[in-house]
């Protein structure tokens, strides 16, 4: 096991870039928000494994909300306009708000181009007695999490788009997203989407990678939830924008630890529901189910890591996969937000479905809790169901302190069932963010893996993110 100081060396380059992203950010312009469409899905995953205003008395009517993963509302039309002079010659007028926009008014395009990186450091003390149980080495380093670069917006009236690309190499396959979303139909508040995307399933696995209260998804998430698959989905909400769903049908996909390039065509589907209480409506409440049927063809396999991706899997069903044709997967949500306390917690069980053997049975959780001292709030997305990312009431650009979060959580995995000796897994977590501008994150993440037949390993960990 290294000292201490081997992996806290590399901190010294992550200061370097905190430095000069402060720097640069002090002279930037001002946070603006865009007004995002109601119907454009945003993707995140397993690996990566990536929100609006509602009508008064919506569960978010106080909130304001992310730009990310949206795409921009239509321009009013006029008919009575006409381009002259320098319109003639050059239509698009390209500029800077919450990335790159290119616009071009006479054939209806709206593009935005931006991106997000995140740099991770990682320490494990305590290592002895679990690497003799994994037979595998548990080392800290430095690794590039995520450095995404992604294009969206809007082609026609009723056609959005969206091309996300990772350039790290421990997330392949590299292009995260590219799909196209029917909008503006008959039915005004829902969409259709076809093509690689994330699909709604549970309210941790869908939050997008830069919104996560701790710097990796529970345990439960990474074993049982799909990364980005192909397919098709319908989804929508209600006219309040109280209730959201969705319906697909998705083609598992090879990049998954648990999935072969065989498999066949699945479904999943999602209900979530959020509404405010009390005489100023400050209190919302999220509930949600969620089930996805996979069609395997041989084998499927779950693992997870402790919250860590420099981490090994410290629980796994095998890597020769357990004999299977089928796994249904239920989910089921909750949350609560008063001011800036959010509580939020979710339950998973999984069930292997062979004919020639009795069905297996595995599952996880995780219970969170989290407060900004300074005032803030996590935003709720009625559009997509989920929490996101602050923006600080006071940041350094205007000579504030930014916005300040703690959080705790518990999660557990059981991948133990009959004669399948996957491992029983809990972590105990804490956390530490702080948010300079909207667009810039430090995370602070301590954890205490409790691994079955082992003695705990300590994991200190921080992320510096940039995103827009």
């Amino acid at each position: 096991m290294p000292p201490p100081e081997h992996w806290l060396r590399p901190l010294g380059l992550t200061g370097l870039i905190l430095a000069l992203l402060v720097g640069w950010g002090s002279s930037s312009v001002a946070d603006t928000t865009a007004v995002p469409s109601q119907t454009a899905p945003a993707a995140s995953g397993q690996e990566d494994k990536e929100r609006e205003e509602p009508p008064a008395g919506g569960p978010e009517k106080e909130d304001r909300e992310a730009p990310e993963d949206r795409a921009p509302e239509d321009e009013a039309e006029d008919d009575e306009e006409q381009p002259t002079g320098l319109a003639k010659i050059n239509p698009l007028r390209v500029h800077w708000g919450e990335g790159l926009h290119i616009e071009g008014k006479w054939d209806q395009l709206h593009m935005k181009i931006a991106g997000d990186i995140q740099n991770d450091t990682a320490g494990f003390v305590n290592t002895d007695s679990a690497e003799e149980y994994l037979e595998t080495a548990i080392d800290g380093g430095v690794e590039w999490r995520r450095a995404r670069l992604y294009a969206e917006g809007r082609l026609i009236r009723h056609l959005d788009f969206k091309l996300r690309y990772d350039f790290t190499s421990g997330n392949p396959p590299n292009l995260k997203d590219a799909y196209f979303s029917f909008v503006n139909l008959p039915i005004p508040t829902a969409g259709f989407t076809v093509g690689r995307f994330k699909a709604p399933l549970g309210l941790d696995g869908y939050t997008g990678a830069d919104d996560l209260v701790f710097m990796e998804r529970s345990l439960m998430s990474e074993a049982f939830l799909p990364s980005r698959n192909t397919g098709v989905m319908l989804h929508g909400d209600s006219p309040q924008k109280r209730l959201r769903w969705s319906a697909a049908l998705l083609q598992p996909e090879a990049s998954d630890i648990d999935l072969s390039n065989t498999d066949n065509l699945g479904w999943s589907a999602r209900l979530a529901w959020a509404f405010t209480k009390g005489k100023r409506g400050n209190t919302l409440v999220h509930l949600g189910a969620d089930f996805w049927r996979r069609n395997v063809s041989k084998t499927i396999q779950y693992a997870s890591r402790p919250e860590s991706n420099l981490a090994p899997f410290f629980v796994d069903t095998g890597a020769q996969g357990l004999p299977a044709e089928s796994s249904d997967t239920w989910v089921f949500e909750s949350a609560v937000q008063k001011g800036g306390l959010t509580f939020e917690g979710e339950f998973t069980l999984a069930k292997v479905n062979n004919e020639d053997s009795d069905s297996l049975l595995f599952h996880g959780l995780y219970a969170q809790a989290s407060w900004f001292l300074t005032g803030e709030k996590r935003p709720y997305r009625t559009d997509r169901g989920t929490f996101t990312r602050p923006h600080p009431k006071r940041s350094i650009r205007d000579r504030g302190t930014g916005a300040m979060e703690v959080g705790f959580r518990f999660s557990r995995i059981v991948l133990d069932d009959q004669k399948i000796a996957g491992g029983t897994l809990n972590d105990w977590s804490a956390e530490f963010n702080w948010y300079p501008t909207y667009h810039l994150k430090l995370m602070f993440n301590a954890i205490l893996a409790d691994l079955k037949g082992a003695k705990p390993v300590g994991i200190l960990q921080m992320r510096l993110q940039v995103a827009y």
